[in-house]
This record gives C-alpha cells, structure tokens and sequence, in this order.
C-alpha cells in the first residue's frame, strides 16, 4: 500500500486486528476495511487546534473529515451502552475505527435507537443472525433509518452510507445518537437535584422547558461557583 514505515511486528499485529474470522487469511472485506484504515491514517494532518484530523476522499474530488477526539469519544460511549446486550455484545469494545465496521449490519443502529427511545424499532422485524445476506443487511438498515427519522439528523444518508462504510456519514449518525443517549436523563425524574439549578424567582416549568444543554451549562456553573 506504499507504506515503508511498516514494521514486521505492526503487519502481525494489523493482520490479526482485521482477521475478524480469525482463519488466517485476509479475505477481500477484511482487506477492504484494512486499505480504508491505512488510507485515513496517510491523509492525517497532525495537529488542528489540539486535534487530529481525518480526512477522506468523496466523490468528484470532494474531501470530508473528522476529529479523531469525536471517533473516540462516540466510540467509548457505545462501548459502556451497549456492554452486555444480547444482540451485540460480542463485537465489544470496539477500538475506534472498529465502529464503521460495526454499525455496517444495521444492528448496532438498532440497539442503539431502541436505547434512546424503548422499542423504537421492533425487534421481532429484525433480521437476526449471523452472515446475513445483502439484502437481509438492507433491510435492517433501512428499517433503522425510517425508525430514526424525526428523532435524529439523516440528511443524504442512506443504507449505502452504512454499507460501504463511509466514516464520515457513519460518523455524523453516530454523533447524533450519542447526544441524544447523553441527554436523554437530565429528567427531574432522574435527576431531582435540578432543581436547586432554579434562578431566583423562577418556576420549574420554566426550568424544564429548556433545552437540555442549557441544563448542563447551568450544572456546571452552579459546581464553579460552589467550588470558589
């Protein structure tokens, strides 16, 4: 792949990560995911304002890019969520780049959109299983896509997106669901300290109406000036 700074011990240790069948041998989709992991890593850009950038070549000459910082913080939070599901447990904990890969199915996209809203997709119109054909894959997503919709952002984002594994479409979905899962308890159902975030004079309804990020300025203003 043009690579000379590849070591005997770091293709060993590559072939191992992307031998996802481990029956040592590279088949083409196992290479497929390799060659887009080495293509990221060779148009990173250092440093942007204390951030790695990623950068992937779309279509007619046209660049996209991500924060390396996001992947892994989208990433972490999936990896706690979904620890112990029943459907996809046994792909965690993804590594960063691991999570194109896994949201590929469809199913992690499910299990994901049935934790921001209980049963959001019915389960029982799944298809389950391992080593599910193309179509089968195709319908899972489109049935997650249409289940989304109205809850997170999918503007141009359609199964292909998830199929051909393009991060930084795969990677803008994931980042709304992750909002969503981060924000869904700041209830004072769950949280009923909120209240002591009340301005003087001001009803808790009031409160409540506001967004939940506003919520979150307000906690962390209330702890700094507590702490001086």
């Amino acid at each position: 792949m043009g690579r000379s700074d590849i070591t005997a011990e770091m293709q060993e240790d590559v072939f191992k990560k992307y031998d996802r069948n481990t029956n040592d041998v590279i088949e083409y989709l196992e290479f497929l995911d390799m060659f887009v992991c080495f293509k990221t890593e060779a148009s990173t850009f250092g440093k942007t304002e204390g951030q790695s950038m990623a950068k992937i070549d779309g279509a007619v000459g046209s660049q996209h890019s991500y924060h390396e910082e996001e992947l892994n913080v989208v990433t972490r939070l999936f990896n706690t969520m979904l620890e112990g599901d029943e459907f996809v447990s046994e792909r965690l904990p993804m590594k960063d780049t691991d999570l194109f890969h896994a949201m590929s199915d469809g199913m992690m996209l499910i299990r994901l959109l049935n934790l921001m809203e209980k049963d959001c997709v019915d389960m029982r119109t799944v298809n389950k299983g391992k080593n599910l054909n193309i179509y089968k894959v195709r319908e899972n997503l489109n049935l997650a896509l249409t289940s989304a919709k109205g809850k997170i952002k999918l503007i141009g984002i359609d199964a292909s997106a998830f199929l051909e594994k393009k991060p930084h479409l795969v990677l803008g979905v994931s980042w709304h669901i992750a909002r969503q899962l981060s924000i869904k308890n700041i209830t004072l159902a769950e949280c009923p300290e909120i209240y002591r975030l009340l301005k003087e004079g001001e009803e808790l309804s009031s409160l409540l109406k506001l967004p939940a990020e506003e919520i979150l300025i307000r906690w962390i203003n209330f702890h700094l000036k507590e702490a001086g």
